[in-house]
């Protein structure tokens, strides 16, 4: 399911990621909760890093 910006950072704050903001960070800011970050397109992610699978994805912590 692909779901928008805005409505990934409502999903966030609802189940309770506080929003940190940070410039180095996508929109200068994400959502953490026990220190786990809430990503908001994994597809997106993977790209930045130049990885293609969840498995290497999973390897870079």
């Amino acid at each position: 399911m692909k779901m928008n910006y805005a409505k990934s950072v409502e999903l966030a704050l609802a189940l309770g990621y506080q929003e940190i903001l940070d410039e180095n960070a996508y929109q200068g800011k994400y959502y953490i909760k026990d220190r786990k970050k809430w990503i908001h397109s994994i597809e997106a992610l993977k790209a930045k890093l130049g990885v293609i699978s969840n498995d290497e994805l999973i390897a870079l912590d």
